[in-house]
């Protein structure tokens, strides 16, 4: 029994250099010394040692999660990056067939989708156009100009909505809050100076610290670029929600302030522009006006002694 099982040890172990060596699997780490026995033992890369050698059945599996992980990288060894040498079984005349078929199939349908997009996008921009000019220059005349320059109104029709969401980047609150923070500039106490004129540890936030802040950081302190915000809820949706329904209201609600406010002016086109204007205006300095408010409650906040009770 003794003579037996050494020899099957032998069986089982490599002889490089006269050194003895045992295989062990680095995927389910069994070696020859653990029963059953398996006779499945491969040596796929360049690595040396007893941990060169896997099962292929466990490497079969392993490469199945890897490539269900990375479909599209090169199957290597993890620890000496030698690519593993795979050979699959041959297909047959049709399901070669098939899967010619399906990769023609796969290379297709990313470009199609794409071009279903893009001409669902542009009838919609092209629609929101003519409805838009239909609202400022009426019916009649719309229906008119449509009639007659019709190759045109299909180049020019599409851009009247893209230049709305244009109009995003004029961020008049911006430059309104600016104009209001000179005029309305504090200076810093010289008790909270040193003597270089710089602001001691912990000294009331100054109109610098504001001035710093960038031009497009949201009222609410949100960033919405930051990595670390990947849910997005409500909150992180709802300015640029909201910008991107009033850009596209905008015509519609210079026609009704020009209609309503401008209806003497003899001219409708300047009674709408001056619609727009004005409704333009109101914006920017209801949102200075916000962000001016929530810098004041920065400015005024406190933290109180905890006595012990919470609210």
């Amino acid at each position: 029994m003794l003579r037996l099982r050494r020899m099957r040890r032998t069986q089982r172990q490599r002889f490089y250099g006269g050194l003895e060596e045992e295989r062990m699997c680095w995927i389910c780490l069994e070696s020859d010394e653990e029963p059953p026995q398996r006779l499945d033992w491969l040596h796929p890369c360049r690595c040396r040692g007893s941990n060169k050698w896997v099962h292929r059945s466990c490497l079969n599996r392993w490469i199945d999660e890897t490539q269900l992980l990375h479909p599209n990288r090169p199957i290597a060894c993890s620890q000496c990056l030698t690519e593993y040498l795979i050979v699959d079984t041959p297909l047959c005349r049709f399901d070669a067939l098939l899967l010619r078929i399906d990769d023609v199939y796969g290379l297709l349908c990313p470009s199609v989708a794409v071009g279903t997009l893009s001409a669902t996008l542009y009838f919609s921009a092209m629609t929101f156009g003519a409805l838009t000019v239909i609202q400022v220059i009426g019916y009649r005349k719309s229906l008119a100009l449509l009639n007659e320059e019709t190759t045109l109104l299909m180049i020019a029709l599409p851009m009247i909505p893209a230049g709305l969401l244009l109009l995003r980047n004029l961020k008049l609150d911006e430059y309104l809050l600016r104009l209001l923070r000179i005029f309305r500039r504090r200076r810093v106490s010289p008790d909270n100076l040193d003597e270089g004129g710089e602001l001691l540890p912990g000294a009331p936030l100054d109109d610098s610290y504001f001035d710093d802040l960038p031009l497009d950081r949201p009222a609410l302190g949100l960033d919405f670029q930051d990595p670390d915000l990947a849910v997005f809820d409500h909150e992180t949706l709802r300015r640029p929600s909201a910008s991107f329904i009033v850009a596209l209201s905008l015509p519609s609600v210079s026609v009704f302030l020009g209609n309503t406010l401008y209806a003497k002016v003899d001219d409708r086109l300047l009674g709408i522009f001056l619609g727009a204007i004005t409704f333009l205006g109101i914006k920017g300095m209801a949102s200075a006006y916000i962000r001016h408010s929530h810098e004041q409650r920065v400015r005024g906040r406190y933290v109180m002694d905890y006595n012990g009770e919470r609210h």
